[in-house]
């Protein structure tokens, strides 16, 4: 995250593939244990915490549930819940076309949402007949915004020319999709 807030997009998913290298090897030699045996820890290191296996089973290194993963969601898709509402601001590197995380879980809905270097595409389903309104805020700048129904027809659509006051509400349990381009006006 510090790579991406820094270097930017492109620095920080050249770390995560050492990342996931480092990661493969450790899984083709069996998992950590075997990954820093004695015999190689002059090339490799040692492992953190050795010796044997903890009390609760977790065997060697210490991996965060989701550190690692937080790069995909709040780093490069952007996301951010915060004063009520949730905040998308993608940072792609220039080799990916997009990015798309699905089940998201925020408040009383379920979102599958897809950046692209110029738009994002939500896929919305509330998760209760009840659900809040659904507050949604975009990187600044100009932006066209489709609402869709479930069978695919468009139900309005608006510009938003300052997304730093403007947020975009989602109260209608009808609108399953909604599509943002950067840059256009309807």
């Amino acid at each position: 995250m510090g790579r991406l807030a820094v270097n930017g997009p492109d620095d920080a998913w050249q770390r995560l593939q050492e990342i996931l290298a480092w990661f493969s090897e450790v899984q083709k030699e069996g998992g950590y244990r075997n990954y820093y045996r004695k015999e190689l820890a002059a090339e490799r290191g040692t492992l953190q915490g050795g010796g044997s296996a903890g009390g609760l089973g977790i065997d060697a290194e210490f991996l965060e549930s989701i550190l690692l993963q937080q790069i995909m969601t709040e780093g490069f898709l952007g996301l951010c819940a915060e004063g009520g509402r949730l905040g998308i601001d993608p940072k792609l590197p220039s080799a990916w076309p997009s990015l798309k995380v699905t089940d998201i879980q925020y408040r009383d809905w379920t979102l599958d949402i897809t950046a692209t270097k110029d738009s994002i595409n939500l896929e919305i389903h509330p998760e209760n007949a009840s659900a809040s309104p659904l507050r949604i805020g975009l990187p600044p700048g100009l932006w066209t915004v489709e609402f869709f129904n479930s069978a695919g027809e468009k139900i309005s659509s608006r510009d938003i020319s300052d997304v730093s006051s403007d947020i975009m509400e989602i109260s209608d349990k009808e609108i399953t999709k909604v599509v943002a381009r950067r840059g256009t006006k309807s």
